[in-house]
């Protein structure tokens, strides 16, 4: 069972436990209540609230809270933010925690989740060596040491506790290993995918500067000038360079050398995907400091990597701390088939925001953002799929994990209703990189169409990515129009139909789970959306791109304003677009907690807007209605 804590600043601050909201404001299903989560209203009355602060301040007394960072605003004077971390018997609770804003020592607003009802022995049967050498074997793979094996307390979906070890290791994924049994009962993939000035033409065929240092008589893409140092690195087209470079080490201890830097020996460079990837890293740099007092990827101006020809891999990610060159990240880009490098401006910002939200997030907090449960909800009773009405009792799924074995299990239902989920905290860490990857091209570039022009589109200056990821040439996704872009070509979807991404989250993609208690729950490939059910090819880790378009639209609106295609609510927009994206910037950095849903998110950005200009403020107006006609806020606020 869960506690969801979220606030509300309403003149005497206001505190809350909620549920995503349910059928009456938005059309939905309520959650699955039992074991799942516990719902409450808001705090009415300043009694209600000083009873939560005390229970809060009660629990860091008796250690079932335990602080973990305690850091000032940046942008608010006078406010402190500390984050307070769930133990039992003095492990830690996977997930568990709350951040807490405070004013002058009050308490002004509070958002996580605090995990009640936690019954098991915490002795471990298993030692953390055992369960690192049972884990290599099953993987193949080593541990990544920079990351300790830590024993926790991992929730589940359907209510359960178990007593893990979380492991991180040298394949960029991260395993919770049952500390009796040796079992691999989750597994979360770390990746995020997608000093002289010299200078060189883009994949566009635009000039950019590209600030390089003299070593040895060649230039290298290595940006001294700026506070944080820049670093690009070239692979080669050597996937062995690639891994060897991004695998995982001690944080701030060189694993690089100057032979894996990109160089040029006349600083003239003619390797578009250095010039681009170098340059857009900078200028992105540049959009944080300027627009955030945000130093670097980490916050503290902490030298940062790229890296480019990683191979003919259609993709560009990010992989975090202890993973990269120095063990503190790296964003790679690769190559479309046609040769060009994935180095276009929103790639490469998008990339490097996943950086500032995997850094900031874990600074504060401890763990990494996007680890949190997915919440369950209640769908259908019955639906049809290849001619066949299913119901519960009569319906099987299998796992994307174990499409291979053709395992076969029944679909997990409580009540008569088949349960479905998707993942929200990837899909946030998906929106916030496009939300300020076209923050970026508006903080470079004039508003237009084509190349070089600012746009609320991702991919758009790569046609062939497109091609790629949904079938036809063009944008993967856009901010102004979610459902314009299908998140697959209809040939992969059963029944071939084209399936939008979603702007509001009634229209989210949601997925089947299959009923593989006691273990962690799987998602299908057999998704729900609209009311309709379909079979996938693939489940995007969850949906976590396509439903990232829910918060990013939300983004869009409060800007521009207009009309919400699902929903038919009109949004004024008149949110000043600086104002808007400090609100969103100031929200994950400072604020949000490492487990948040959509739902927690939508709170988190409205209060920091609150915070920064007032409940009654153009942009926190803008904000708040935008994030009502996305469904990610009820009506009332």
């Amino acid at each position: 069972m869960r506690m969801r804590v979220s606030s509300t600043f309403v003149l005497a601050m206001a505190l809350a436990t909620f549920a995503p909201p349910g059928a009456n404001p938005r059309g939905l299903a309520q959650e699955p209540r039992g074991p799942v989560s516990v719902s409450a209203g808001y705090a009415t009355d300043a009694d209600e609230w000083r009873r939560w602060d005390t229970l809060l301040d009660t629990m860091v007394r008796a250690g079932d809270l335990v602080p973990v960072s305690r850091l000032n605003d940046r942008a608010v004077a006078g406010r402190v933010h500390e984050y307070l971390a769930q133990h039992v018997d003095g492990i830690r609770v996977q997930g568990g925690g709350v951040s807490r804003q405070l004013d002058a020592g009050v308490t002004v607003s509070v958002f996580g989740t605090v995990y009640d009802g936690i019954d098991l022995d915490t002795s471990p049967a298993l030692s953390a060596e055992q369960a690192v050498a049972l884990l290599e074997e099953a993987t193949g793979a080593t541990l990544a040491a920079a990351r300790p094996p830590a024993l926790v307390i991992l929730p589940t979906s359907i209510g359960a506790h178990w007593l893990t070890y979380r492991l991180t290791m040298s394949n960029v994924r991260t395993y919770f290993v049952d500390a009796t049994s040796g079992r691999i009962v989750h597994e979360v993939d770390e990746r995020r995918t997608q000093a002289s000035i010299g200078g060189g033409a883009g994949i566009l065929g635009d000039r950019k500067k590209v600030s390089a240092n003299l070593v040895d008589g060649r230039f290298q893409a290595h940006d001294r000038i700026r506070p944080a140092e820049i670093v690009t690195l070239d692979a080669h087209m050597n996937p062995f360079q690639f891994f060897d470079l991004i695998s995982p080490g001690p944080p701030g201890v060189p694993r690089w050398t100057g032979s894996d830097v990109a160089a040029d020996a006349d600083n003239e460079w003619e390797d578009s995907a250095v010039v681009d990837a170098h340059a857009i890293a900078g200028f992105t740099y540049d959009y944080f400091a300027q627009r955030h007092g945000y130093d670097g990827i980490d916050g503290e101006n902490g030298r940062f990597f790229t890296m480019v020809n990683i191979g003919p891999v259609p993709t560009a990610l990010w992989a975090g701390s202890p993973f990269g060159p120095e063990g503190t990240g790296i964003a790679a880009f690769g190559q479309l088939p046609s040769g060009t490098a994935i180095v276009a401006e929103d790639v490469v910002a998008h990339e490097l925001m996943h950086g500032v939200t995997h850094n900031s997030v874990l600074k504060r907090t401890g763990v990494p953002f996007g680890f949190g449960l997915p919440p369950l909800e209640t769908g259908p009773t019955r639906f049809e799929l290849d001619g066949r009405v299913h119901t519960c009792g009569n319906a099987f799924g299998v796992s994307q994990r174990s499409r291979r074995d053709r395992l076969e299990l029944p679909l997990l239902c409580r009540d008569g209703a088949f349960v479905v989920a998707s993942n929200h905290g990837g899909a946030l860490h998906e929106s916030y990189s496009d939300i300020f990857a076209a923050a970026v091209e508006f903080f470079l570039h004039e508003p237009g169409t084509g190349p070089l022009r600012a746009d609320y589109l991702v991919g758009e200056d790569l046609p062939e990515f497109g091609l790629l990821a949904k079938g036809a040439p063009g944008p993967i996704r856009s901010l102004e129009n979610p459902a314009s872009i299908p998140i697959l070509p209809p040939r992969f979807v059963n029944p071939p139909v084209e399936i939008g991404m979603p702007d509001a989250y009634r229209h989210a993609i949601r997925f089947f789970l299959l009923d593989n208690r006691p273990e962690w729950i799987e998602p299908t490939l057999i998704a729900w959306v609209a009311g309709s059910a379909f079979e996938l090819a693939t489940n995007d880790r969850g949906a976590e791109h396509w439903n990232s378009t829910l918060l990013s639209h939300a983004f869009y609106l409060a800007i521009e304003g207009g009309m919400n295609r699902t929903t038919g609510i009109v949004v004024g927009g008149g949110g000043d677009r600086e104002q808007v994206e400090r609100a969103f910037f100031r929200a994950m950095t400072d604020m949000m907690p490492p487990d948040a849903d959509f739902f927690v998110a939508a709170r988190v950005i409205h209060q920091s807007a609150v915070d920064l200009f007032g409940p009654d403020a153009g942009a926190t107006e803008a904000i708040r209605s935008a994030l009502v006609a996305v469904d990610l806020l009820p009506p009332s606020g």
